[in-house]
């Protein structure tokens, strides 16, 4: 018997070191510095605008970030994915073992960017060891003062001095593997990746059926807990309900999905519910205008359509604007 199980969810630029005896090379100039930290993207890969543009603003974000061993600015990708999902403007800061990369040039620009604050710092755990002291404690001073600190992994030799675990995990981000902390007024995550993720070397099933519905629910998690941290979680409150257990495919029709919605000021109007299902094999699409949708002030009630025999998922967002991607 055929089962449908239902979930829910709420630039590369290489560089080439050679070291050849008895030749000296000068480091890379400060143009060369900007351009391997450029933000910019070469390509756009699949993916939902999930808060772009955000209601509560743009979130400005220094990512420090190390470098790879063998593509060295390939982490810039995920700060180009987050950008493409999230409303988020940002710069970035490449180290390695040696430190940060341009070395003088490099940390001086560092320093220089430091000198206007931002409302998160994304970091890879190694990077945080790997930056000069005083830029360290500026980005904790920072922190102490309100802004968000989000490890991508946690910090080689320990957490900085300071750091409280919260008592109560948020509920925004139910479901969300990581650690929750607070340093002076700014809140801490040392986020943890899903075991068995990775999109640079995926299972031959996701060869096979892609990674571009694995690497949107990544991405999304991630700018989720960066809204967090930066103090930017939205006031509304997204719920979706869904049959628990797999289901017959021809028991489809007697079920229905919710997605609740609650919190927010409605003064300015309800937001426009956009809803939609997705599998890994055959991508996303919206609810046909076939399938029936209640609306109401608190959500709507949307009757399961057809589906293939596979893991289907449900997505909703709440925009207060109809031309939101």
């Amino acid at each position: 018997m055929r089962r449908t199980r239902i979930s829910r969810t709420g630039s590369c630029a290489f560089l080439l070191l050679a070291a050849v005896t008895g030749v000296c090379e000068a480091g890379p100039s400060a143009a060369e510095i900007e351009t391997i930290h450029s933000l910019e993207p070469q390509f756009e890969t699949p993916h939902t605008t999930w808060a772009k543009p955000y209601a509560r603003g743009t979130v400005r974000a220094l990512f420090v970030l190390q470098m790879g061993s063998n593509s060295n600015s390939l982490p810039l990708r995920v700060a180009v994915e987050l950008m493409q999902r999230f409303d988020i403007e940002g710069d970035a800061v490449l180290t390695s073992v040696q430190g940060v990369y341009g070395e003088e040039p490099g940390e001086n620009r560092l320093a220089r960017l430091l000198e206007s604050p931002y409302d998160c710092y994304i970091v890879t755990g190694e990077s945080m060891g790997q930056i000069p002291d005083k830029a360290r404690g500026a980005i904790l001073a920072s922190v102490k003062r309100g802004a968000g600190l989000f490890f991508t992994s946690k910090p080689e030799g320990g957490l900085p001095a300071g750091m409280q675990p919260r008592e109560n995990p948020p509920s925004v981000l139910s479901g969300i593997n990581a650690d929750f902390l607070g340093m002076g007024k700014g809140r801490v995550v040392l986020y943890t990746h899903p075991t068995g993720l990775n999109l640079y070397g995926p299972t031959p099933e996701q060869s096979i059926f892609g990674v571009d519905l694995l690497r949107d629910e990544h991405y999304e998690r991630m700018g989720r807990t960066i809204m967090w941290a930066a103090r930017r979680e939205p006031q509304l409150q997204l719920s979706i309900s869904v049959p628990a257990d797999p289901i017959d495919r021809h028991e489809l029709s007697k079920h229905i999905i919710r997605v609740g919605l609650k919190g927010g000021d409605f003064r300015a109007g309800l937001p426009h519910l956009k809803s939609r299902i997705r599998s890994q094999s055959n991508g996303s699409q919206p609810f046909s205008s076939s399938v029936v949708v209640r609306s109401g002030e608190s959500g709507k009630t949307i009757e399961i359509p057809s589906l293939s025999a596979e893991h289907e998922e449900v997505t909703a967002r709440a925009c207060f604007s109809r031309t939101c991607g």
